[in-house]
């Protein structure tokens, strides 16, 4: 039986989270799937799911809710992406600058840490923003593993990888969800 990983779409429409659907898929993972609009918390508690991926949003801030934090003390395992990157770190005290919203593949420098193993020292990553976290706010607690033009671009801290970009549609990115989901 292939393993599980739960997904939360923050996007509000299946479209919008159809390609990592599809990644995880592919990569041999059966994928329970919890809408945004249904009670997460209550869910993610009940589960005995251990890894959770939080997705990017489609839909206009005002719209989506923001991320439940207590999820994070429930001893589970958690991939925010995007909009979920944001929402976290905006609710520890972070500030969240808007720019030209920006659609493009950046080259991103990746620690020699083992999360990112099989992985070059320089990542091409998609990202299709115009919010961001400046890199200067992150502060312990929470360690700041990437950056890009003064942009936080991967954060980790306790149970939590935080990517402003999507693993599921950048270059080796299938190689960091894999060990990601293979990680402790």
């Amino acid at each position: 039986m292939s393993p599980v990983v739960g997904v939360i779409n923050m996007c509000g429409t299946k479209h919008g989270c159809s390609f990592l659907l599809k990644t995880m898929h592919d990569m041999g993972y059966r994928v329970f799937l919890v809408e945004r609009d249904q009670p997460i918390l209550q869910i993610v508690k009940a589960s005995r799911i251990r890894r959770w991926i939080l997705t990017g949003t489609t839909m206009h801030r005002q719209d989506v809710p923001p991320v439940p934090i207590e999820l994070f003390s429930l001893g589970k395992l958690f991939l925010l992406i995007c909009y979920s990157f944001e929402s976290v770190l905006q609710q520890y005290g972070c500030p969240l600058l808007q720019r030209p919203i920006k659609t493009e593949y950046t080259k991103l420098a990746i620690p020699p840490i083992p999360l990112f193993k099989g992985i070059p020292s320089q990542m091409r990553v998609y990202r299709n923003h115009q919010l961001y976290i400046p890199s200067k706010c992150i502060k312990p607690p929470f360690r700041l593993l990437s950056s890009h033009e003064g942009e936080a671009m991967i954060v980790y801290y306790k149970n939590m990888l935080l990517t402003q970009f999507h693993p599921e549609r950048s270059a080796h990115g299938r190689i960091l969800l894999k060990n990601w989901l293979h990680s402790i």
